[in-house]
């Protein structure tokens, strides 16, 4: 996880602009697949923590999380985009 995050992490220097450019489609789907990656990780640490604490594992993966936050093991917080980086600017 931590080097998937660290590859995701060298993409945050693009503008949204660059981002959805038609010349930058295979780093779309590069930070795509490490996104998912990165999710599908945090679910399955998420069910085994369930698991062990003999909570029911959910089915859907955001109930995962909520079952999760729900035994006091993590606290889930929105944090929505900065308007710069929403408009693409740095």
């Amino acid at each position: 996880m931590e080097r998937t995050v660290r590859e995701l992490r060298s993409f945050q220097s693009l503008t949204l602009e660059e981002y959805q450019s038609p010349d930058h489609r295979q780093t779309r789907a590069a930070v795509e697949r490490h996104f998912e990656t990165l999710t599908a990780a945090t679910v399955d640490v998420a069910k085994t923590i369930c698991r062990l604490e003999s909570v029911a594992v959910p089915i859907h993966r955001k109930d995962v999380i909520r079952a999760v936050e729900s035994c006091g093991i993590i606290a889930v917080t929105a944090r929505k985009p900065t308007r710069s980086r929403v408009e693409g600017s740095a």
